[in-house]
């Protein structure tokens, strides 16, 4: 090894940086590893480096170690385990050589953010912080740019020091940001560790002094505001009261101050529109308009519950509710300033668009169906007392409708009431094969949703813990995977958009991006056809396509060829398929707006109403705007039920055919 590899200047963004097997940026670096190489030569572990080098020399000896570059090792002759054994010794030396008097020396100014987190764990793994006091390890780290986050993130620094990050964390309101983002924040990107003398209280006590700060982030108040409060934990009901209204005047202030972007919704009745809705966007404004005559000519039970599964597109055309936030490729807005909370629904600017989409066309067409003399809840008595007793014979299910002149918050005690009634008889009827009314009497009171039973055994089909299965799954439709683009003139936001979309041969693929086109073939998901790569069985893609993209699959509602390719995937231990009323997304969807089950920055509508805890008992608005909530779930849960009625029967009527032949 050479006595300096690196002694030609380098910028520092051009220096070596391991980020991992499953970051493209690890792959990029072959031309800095080939200039690494060129000044080794015979190692040498008395060499005298700097910090800095010493830093790119051990993220080489991790390249060594993932067993990346083997093919430049061997045509340089050189054996890739005893050059890592002489790399690690190299650091092993330059850090076991820092002291109480020369850290802060030895460290440097600024050795680049990339190489953070390698300091931190390099000293702790050498004992750095076992041989120096915190004065001046802190003090070192400090003139070296280090934030209070980084120091954080390293759980032998963070042990090691605790008394003094408590007293660091409590010098200032804004560092209850990292409280937040280790206890309240969804998928943080980084580990965040507190030290144990950071008792509870000293977090309740910081988080209030934050959101009595003037210059609190909003998303961050946003996060304890949303918070389950927990006795004994980190955020109790004064603190989240507290936040609520820091949230509220926050968010005046803003809008207040910033004009930006006209975004949001816009739903419209047309007196001239031919087709019954007409969907467009008008710069980032979604609008919808509806043909009056249309809706005015559609006003008996069974249309009105056609338009909508068809018109307002409730469902999609294999009946999975279109209300649930999708999971799938979170677009750039949302990656860069959404903050979910840990307990937070995933919801997307999307999603937030869809429910305010919902909620103006239930306003719409309840006003519409009103003028001509309908009360939209009638379509749901229609359902229960006349339509499955002529349809499946089944005449003992219930709704009763509430009282048109009763006010809106009694409307919608009564509805809820109502909704969990048809879930509790459907449950039963599953179960028993028939409804025993004293039985329905004392099952529990509180549905759950996701346990409620469907006819049909494996209805739905989901993603299995299979490395193989999601693996390939990501490769196919993330846009994170680095497969979708090629060059300017091949490209597409996923590998399936780019093979759709273009003609692909095998050789165009970059040489990093074809060991993943390899993996995918030795899958059997798609095969190099000379001329181009396609998908070895498309039955299959559109199945691992709405997996992906849905988070779950109606087996029912595919043709035999797909549910052929289904069961293929289930042996192979990809996929599984389970039997339930609502999808697993569907029933969270429904968690997330009527109670707190599963999160806790929902409007937990259920539960506001049948135990009391509204804002305002004379507040008619916000009591209409609930109801047209309420009346929502309660058509998407009348329109699972009658999917499951009418796939019974055609399962049923299918069988029948195949016996008769």
């Amino acid at each position: 090894m050479a006595a300096n590899p690196t002694a030609d200047p380098v910028e520092p963004h051009l220096r070596l940086k391991f980020y991992g097997l499953a970051d493209y940026g690890t792959y990029f670096q072959l031309e800095r590893v080939g200039e690494l190489l060129n000044g080794l030569g015979d190692a040498s572990v008395t060499a005298d480096y700097s910090m800095v080098e010493v830093l790119e020399l051990h993220n080489l000896q991790l390249f060594l170690a993932a067993g990346l570059f083997e093919e430049e090792l061997t045509a340089r002759g050189i054996s890739g385990r005893d050059l890592g054994s002489r790399l690690k010794a190299v650091v092993g030396r330059f850090f076991g050589a820092i002291t109480e008097t020369n850290i802060g020396d030895t460290l440097g100014e600024d050795v680049g953010w990339p190489y953070h987190a390698d300091v931190l764990y390099l000293l702790g793994r050498h004992k750095v912080f076992e041989r120096c006091t915190a004065e001046s390890v802190f003090s070192a780290l400090g003139r070296a740019r280090f934030g209070l986050r980084e120091l954080l993130g390293d759980e032998r620094l963070v042990r090691s020091y605790g008394p003094q990050l408590r007293a660091l964390l409590m010098s200032e309101p804004r560092n209850a940001e990292h409280v937040v983002r280790k206890h309240l924040q969804g998928e943080s990107p980084e580990a965040i560790f507190l030290p144990k003398e950071f008792s509870n209280d000293d977090a309740r006590s910081l988080l209030a002094a934050y959101v009595d700060n003037r210059d609190a982030n909003l998303n961050v108040v946003q996060l304890i505001a949303s918070a389950r409060i927990a006795t004994g934990g980190i955020v109790d009901a004064r603190l989240k009261l507290d936040a609520r209204r820091a949230h509220q005047r926050l968010t005046e202030e803003f809008f207040a101050t910033t004009t930006g972007l006209s975004t949001g919704v816009e739903v419209s009745l047309s007196p001239e529109q031919d087709e019954p809705v007409e969907v467009g966007l008008d710069g980032m404004v979604l609008k919808y308009s509806y043909s009056r005559a249309w809706l005015e000519e559609t006003t008996s039970p069974a249309s009105i519950l056609n338009n909508l599964i068809y018109v307002f597109m409730f469902v999609t055309d294999r009946m999975l509710l279109t209300m649930p936030a999708q999971r799938a490729n979170p677009g750039l807005v949302d990656r860069l300033f959404t903050t979910r909370g840990r307990e937070d629904y995933p919801s997307t600017s999307f999603f937030r668009l869809n429910e305010d989409a919902t909620l103006l066309q239930m306003h719409l067409y309840e006003q519409l169906l009103r003028s001509k003399g309908v009360e939209l809840e009638s379509v749901f008595t229609w359902v229960f007392d006349e339509y499955l007793g002529g349809e499946y014979g089944l005449d003992f299910f219930q709704y009763s409708a509430s009282t048109t002149s009763a006010p809106y918050l009694q409307r919608c005690r009564h509805v809820l009431v109502e909704m969990e009634s048809i879930a509790k008889q459907f449950s039963l009827y599953v179960e028993n094969g028939a409804l025993d009314v004293e039985l329905l009497a004392v099952v529990p009171d509180q549905v759950l949703y996701r346990s409620i039973p469907s006819l049909m055994v494996g209805k739905y089909v989901y993603a299995a813990k299979d490395r193989d299965g999601n693996h390939v799954l990501d490769l196919l439709f993330s846009n994170q995977a680095g497969l979708g683009y090629i060059d300017e003139g091949l490209r597409g936001e996923t590998l399936s958009d780019l093979l759709t979309d273009h003609h692909v041969k095998y050789e165009q693929f970059h040489a990093y991006q074809q060991r993943q086109i390899d993996y995918l073939i030795d899958q059997q998901v798609l095969v190099d056809l000379g001329d181009r790569v396609w998908f070895a069985k498309p039955a299959q893609f559109v199945v691992l396509r709405d997996v992906f993209h849905w988070a779950v699959a109606s087996y029912f509602h595919y043709r035999p060829r797909h549910r052929v390719a289904v069961d293929e995937l289930v042996d192979k231990g990809w996929l599984v398929r389970e039997g339930t009323l609502l999808s697993r997304p569907e029933a969270e969807y429904f968690n997330y707006v009527l109670n707190q089950v599963d999160f806790a920055d929902g409007p937990n509508l259920r539960n506001r109403y049948l135990h009391g805890s509204h804002r305002d008992s004379k507040d008619e608005a916000e009591h209409y705007r609930s109801y047209l909530v309420i009346l929502k779930m309660l058509a998407a849960l009348v329109i699972k039920i009658n999917d499951d009625f009418w796939t019974q029967q055609g399962e049923r009527a299918d069988e029948d055919a195949l016996g008769d032949a």
